[in-house]
């Protein structure tokens, strides 16, 4: 796939953010890609009218904007040393909605952001998985992680040949996880996870004996280790450090045990569909893993995913 090329970043205010923002411009220069910073101010609780304060709303909201400009315009003039060109937006409202509606209107291709890290090993639960599940472009969480753990780049998939839908989800999330892999010559895995239909029902029918079962198990790992391989040719094709993996479990238990026994640098996933897909892509099982990897995340949407947020438009 073509390198991004408009990147929408929303600006934080953590020390961490000017490392993330670090990362993203190393990218544009290297993609040739524009940045825009996107400054949203949540509007203050106005008790002016009710009680006698230091300082009113409007001018803690003025004195903060001064202060959060000097921070922009050093993230712009880091940019501008690695020849990134970049602009500021300044909003106000909610981040996530205002998020969606600049990519919406400007045709953002990526939007990235520091993660909000405040408990450890944990993504906020409310605004980043709302834009995680409503932005129609991917969505990329960094997390700041010490070098030895950038390794690897793992995208998820849910395999299943004959879901062209699903297929063509897959696809673009390990084009994006090469994209990624590529940029810091990291290997990438491609991990799918499985249980055993039915399994719990055999083993409750005593006239089904455990050789039977475990049979049945090998034969559905062999298949899915077809489909894995099918599957990647292309890609190993262009990348060659493209390893598949077809791992038993459940997708979270298997995600959150890769990230804390080895080094992943991201984990690639898709979040929706148009139709109900299972796994992955969308309800409890992919909000628990966002919010539990200790890894950077980038989330994918399908083709002809629209965002929630487009009828509030402005």
């Amino acid at each position: 796939m073509k390198p991004f090329q408009k990147i929408l970043y929303l600006a934080g205010s953590t020390p961490a953010d000017a490392e993330a923002w670090a990362c993203v411009v190393e990218r544009a220069a290297s993609w040739g890609a524009t940045l825009t910073l996107l400054e949203v101010t949540q509007p203050l609780t106005v008790y002016d009218a009710w009680l006698e304060l230091p300082i009113s709303a409007r001018d803690l909201e003025a004195r903060v904007r001064e202060q959060r400009d000097a921070s922009l315009r050093a993230l712009q003039d880091h940019a501008a040393r690695h020849g990134v060109a970049s602009e500021v937006i300044h909003t106000r409202g909610k981040p996530h909605i205002e998020v969606i509606r600049a990519v919406i209107r400007g045709g953002y291709d990526l939007v990235a952001k520091q993660a909000d890290t405040t408990k450890p090993g944990l993504f906020t639960r409310g605004a980043e998985l709302a834009l995680q599940r409503k932005c129609p472009c991917p969505v990329w969480l960094l997390k700041p992680t010490p070098q030895t753990r950038h390794a690897r780049v793992v995208a998820a998939v849910d395999l299943q040949p004959d879901d062209a839908e699903r297929t063509a989800l897959n696809r673009k999330i390990v084009e994006m996880a090469v994209l990624m892999a590529e940029f810091d010559k990291f290997e990438l895995e491609v991990v799918n996870t499985w249980e055993l239909p039915g399994e719990a029902a055999m083993r409750t029918l005593a006239d089904i004996p455990e050789a039977t079962i475990e049979k049945y198990a090998r034969d559905v790992e062999q298949l899915r280790y077809r489909w894995m391989n099918e599957f990647l040719e292309p890609f190993r094709q262009r990348y060659s450090p493209c390893a598949g993996r077809v791992v038993r479990g459940a997708p979270e238990e298997v995600l959150l045990k890769l990230d804390s026994s080895e080094p992943v640098g991201l984990l690639v996933m898709g979040t929706q569909a148009r139709t109900g897909i299972p796994g992955f892509f969308i309800g409890n099982t992919a909000e628990f893993v966002l919010e539990h990897v200790d890894c950077a995340v980038m989330t994918v949407k399908p083709d002809g995913f629209v965002s929630p947020v487009l009828s509030t438009n402005r």
